[in-house]
C-alpha cells in the first residue's frame, strides 16, 4: 500500500493517495504499546508519522513515544537516534533534533554519511537560524548523493524538496500545493 500511496502523490492523485495513507495508519490503531510490534514496524510507522507527505497524517507527539521506546530497547541504535533526530524536528525541539542527529553521526559511518541526516541536520540549523550551517549541510547531502544511483530519502518521502522549501533555494518544485488534503474521517 505505501508504494502505491507514493506513486499517487508523486502523480498528482492526493485523493487516492490520502485514502492509502489513511488505511496505512489504521493498521497500527492501537499498536503502538504492543509488544509484539517489530522494530522494522515501529521504524516504519515513526518515519510515516514525521514524513508523510500529507501532513495531516503526521502525528510527532505519537512519534516520540514510539522514538522513546525504540531508544529505551536499543539505546546504541544510529537508527534510533537519527529517528528521534527527525521526531524532534517536527515537534520544533531543535536544540534535541541536532543533538539526536549528531549522536547517530558518531554511532555509525553510514549516518555519519547519510543524505538524509544531512538533509535534517540541514533543516534544523535553519530552524535554529545559522543559514551558513544549513548550506552546508544541504551541499554535503547533495555532495554525497552525487555519484550515488538516485537519491536515497527516507522511505521515498520528498525530503529534497522540503529542505529546498525551508532553506529558500531556488528549486522549483510542484509539491507545494500538495502538501494538505482535507481529511475525511
Amino acid at each position: 500500500q505505501y508504494e502505491l500511496a507514493s506513486l499517487l502523490y508523486r502523480a498528482g492523485e492526493i485523493e487516492e493517495a490520502a485514502e492509502l495513507y489513511r488505511s496505512i495508519l489504521a493498521t497500527f490503531d492501537g499498536l503502538d504499546n504492543d509488544s509484539s510490534l517489530s522494530e522494522s514496524k515501529i521504524t516504519f510507522l515513526i518515519e510515516f508519522l514525521v514524513n508523510c507527505p500529507l501532513t495531516q497524517f503526521r502525528d510527532p507527539e505519537r512519534a516520540l513515544k514510539l522514538s522513546n521506546r525504540l531508544l529505551q530497547q536499543h539505546p546504541l541504535s544510529d537508527e534510533g537516534w537519527f529517528l528521534h533526530g527527525m521526531v524532534e524536528y517536527r515537534r520544533k525541539n531543535i536544540d534535541e533534533a541536532i543533538e539526536s542527529l549528531n549522536k547517530a553521526r558518531t554511532l555509525s559511518q553510514s549516518m555519519a554519511n547519510s543524505i538524509n541526516v544531512s538533509y535534517f541536520l540541514a533543516m534544523s540549523h535553519h530552524q535554529r537560524g545559522d543559514v551558513d550551517e544549513a548550506r552546508r549541510w544541504s551541499e554535503k547531502a547533495r555532495t554525497d548523493a552525487d555519484g550515488r544511483s538516485g537519491l536515497s530519502i527516507v522511505h521515498d518521502f520528498p525530503i529534497q524538496e522540503e529542505v529546498d522549501r525551508v532553506l529558500g533555494n531556488s528549486r522549483e518544485t510542484n509539491q507545494d500545493a500538495k502538501l494538505e488534503v482535507e481529511d475525511k474521517p
